[in-house]
């Protein structure tokens, strides 16, 4: 729950009161627990590392949060070209640990849930099974950045895409990190991940601020 709440302020972050980030914090909580219920429980379904369950319906969460508040507001022009909303070279740098960080972790956050009715030899080769293909994503993303980013840039690299896409293939594989058995298809979902995470920060941010839609840290 803590994790799908963080996931959707990233949307928010920095737009809105202290008390509304209560409101939306304390109803999530309640409706992530549900999907998990639901979408586990009763249906069985299978997602280890929470692609499913945590990322998505966060990235959903927080933009429907958005279209609610900002949509409608008369103030979105003033919100949104507020100058203290960019980033800068302190904040890159901060962020660039935040990513190291998430890129040691990502891989026990992935296979902590692994959920099996076998004994518990199987379980630890499906965890080692899990780390590996984590990594291995991740490195299909890295890559992908540094072969997409300089393409629509202009030959450079970006900040907000190697902090933001070089983890995406930890994300995108969450779900089937212990059912991918190649190492080159691990390093394809992060690949293809990654390509499609600095294309949506190239192209989908500008259509967001079109739809009068917030999305601060490119959570969708």
């Amino acid at each position: 729950s803590i994790g799908s709440v963080l996931v959707s302020l990233g949307a928010l972050i920095g737009k809105l009161s202290l008390c509304q980030y209560v409101i939306i914090s304390l109803f999530e909580t309640f409706f992530s627990s549900l999907n998990f219920y639901l979408c586990f429980k009763q249906m069985g379904g299978i997602d280890n590392g929470g692609s499913l369950y945590i990322h998505t319906f966060g990235a959903i969460f927080g933009i429907v949060s958005s279209i609610t508040i900002f949509c409608t507001s008369k103030e979105y022009n003033k919100i949104s070209n507020n100058p203290h909303l960019t980033s800068d070279y302190n904040s890159n740098i901060f962020s660039f640990i935040g990513s190291i960080f998430l890129f040691l972790f990502f891989p026990s956050f992935n296979t902590s849930l692994i959920q099996s009715l076998s004994e518990e030899k199987e379980k630890q080769i499906l965890r080692y099974r899990g780390i590996i293909n984590t990594y291995l994503s991740m490195i299909g993303s890295v890559i992908s950045v540094f072969v997409v980013s300089p393409i629509v840039s202009n030959g450079k690299m970006k900040m907000e895409h190697l902090l933001n896409s070089s983890f995406v293939g930890g994300i995108i594989i969450g779900g089937c990190c212990v059912i991918c058995s190649s190492a080159w298809a691990a390093i394809l979902i992060g690949f293809i991940g990654g390509c499609i995470s600095v294309l949506g920060f190239w192209f989908l941010k500008k259509k967001l601020k079109e739809l009068k839609l917030e999305d601060t840290f490119g959570i969708l």
